[in-house]
Parts: structure tokens; sequence; C-alpha cells
């Protein structure tokens, strides 16, 4: 029942962990100018659609982003954390919040 229990915060920890904000636009600069950016609320990941061979990109806020080039050579860049979605580079740090997760379900399960 304990385990039952700790499951459920978890899981409800690990829902409200994953909310989190990114800048939007659509056909903006790939300089940052918080002017050309909107907020969105209740992400799972930030990311950032990069055209091929030109200075334009999309942000966008995201449920699911998976990173990587296309066959036109535009590359899609996604990240996990609040705003992450205005510089030049992104990364992907949600695997992250499996580590407490884990380190509670272990913890646990010896008690």
């Amino acid at each position: 029942m304990r385990f039952a229990l700790l499951l459920l915060v978890l899981g409800a920890v690990t829902l409200s962990a994953d909310a989190i904000q990114c800048y939007t636009c659509t056909t903006c600069s790939e300089t940052f100018y918080s002017s050309q950016n909107s907020i969105a609320n209740g992400c799972t990941y930030c990311g950032k659609y990069r055209y091929y061979g030109t200075t334009t990109v999309n942000r966008v806020c995201a449920s699911l982003c998976i990173e990587g080039r296309d066959s036109a050579g535009n590359y899609v860049y996604c990240c996990g954390r609040d705003r992450c979605n205005s510089g030049e580079r992104l990364r992907s740090l949600s695997w992250l919040l499996l580590l407490p997760a884990a380190a509670l379900a272990a913890i646990s399960c010896r008690l």
C-alpha cells in the first residue's frame, strides 16, 4: 500500500515538474530578442526549429520533441527547462527528473 501511494505522489510531482514555460515565435530571428517572442505555459518541452540556409527560426511549446535534422537540412533543437529555447544550442535534460524518482522508489522498497 505504501509503495502504491508513493507511486501516486511521484506521478503527481513528475507531472507538475514537467509543466514548463517556453518562448514562442514564428519566423523570428536566430538571435534572441524578447520583443519577438511570447511565453507559453504548461509545456513539456521547448523547441527551436532552425531553417537551413537562413537565420530564421520558430520557437515552440511542445508535448513531444524529437531533436534532429530533417531531409531538407532544417534542424529541431529540444530542451526541458523553463524558457530554455532562447539560445543558440539547446539540450534536453528531462531525463534528470527520473533520478530523484528512482532514488525515492529504492528508499521506499527498503522501508
